[in-house]
């Protein structure tokens, strides 16, 4: 006896192909929303939408299964039926007739095939919801970095009011963007403050320079590389930051 279900956690899904066939053009947006619901439950049954393998569902079980009104559903199948979309096989069994091209291509088998043989060689392996493991671990990574950007971005906003006694937003575009730009670079920390310093004490009481001690000022790209290369001469502010930086380490190795 044949299993009941495939039970893919996934399918190829194409997104050109979605974009720009003919479903975009022939379907309304509501019937290609209906499209989408039945591949994903075909894909249970390997392109199938059936109870098993000579019994259908009723039109009532899928509109419970799908939460599709009635009135929607049955037209949207007599449809894709006329359009060659879904196949009928047996009266109330449907079968997603291109369902072969919602696969992996024959080249990416071929070449899974071929690492299995290869000694040591394994195939890509995926997660539960099918996203092979090392992009995981890529999404993984990157989320990580995007949250210790996040945190020295809110460093250097917060560095840059208490210095400089303004109050900048940690959700101005202008200001997140020119800190990206400086981080990308490879600037750390300790250059932004280097920088902040540097300025302030510099303009900080200079009511003709004051008004350019702001980040679009300080952190525009020329600008920082040439604030970044200027000597700031204050040994004791020096010596408060570089304790601040060996605190900040040991509470990173201790995470």
């Amino acid at each position: 006896m044949k299993k009941r279900f495939v039970e893919r956690p996934w399918f190829p899904f194409w997104a050109d192909k979605w974009i720009f066939g003919s479903m975009r053009i022939e379907c309304t947006l509501e019937e290609r929303a209906i499209w989408i619901d039945l591949l994903a439950f075909a894909s249970k049954d390997d392109g199938y939408i059936r109870a098993n393998e000579t019994t259908p569902y009723l039109i009532q079980q899928l509109v419970g299964m799908l939460l599709i009104p009635e009135d929607k559903l049955k037209p949207a199948i007599k449809k894709f039926i006329k359009l060659d979309k879904l196949e009928e096989p047996i009266s109330g069994i449907y079968r997603i007739a291109t369902w072969e091209k919602y696969q992996l291509s024959e080249s990416y088998n071929r070449v899974q095939k071929h690492r299995k043989k290869k000694k040591g060689g394994k195939p890509l392996q995926c997660n539960e919801n099918g996203v092979t493991i090392s992009y995981h671990n890529k999404l993984k990574h990157n989320k990580l970095n995007e949250s210790k950007v996040k945190g020295i971005k809110a460093k250097v906003i917060d560095y840059f009011n208490e210095t400089t006694k303004q109050k900048r937003s940690y959700t101005c575009d202008e200001t997140n963007k020119l800190i990206n730009g400086r981080l990308k670079e490879g600037k750390t920390l300790k250059d932004f403050k280097h920088v902040i310093d540097t300025k302030t004490a510099q303009w900080l009481d200079d009511s003709k320079m004051r008004k350019f001690l702001r980040p679009s000022t300080l952190f525009r790209q020329g600008n920082f590389e040439d604030y970044l290369n200027e000597p700031y001469g204050d040994s004791k502010k020096e010596e408060t930051q570089a304790m601040d930086e060996r605190h900040e380490k040991a509470m990173e190795e201790r995470k």
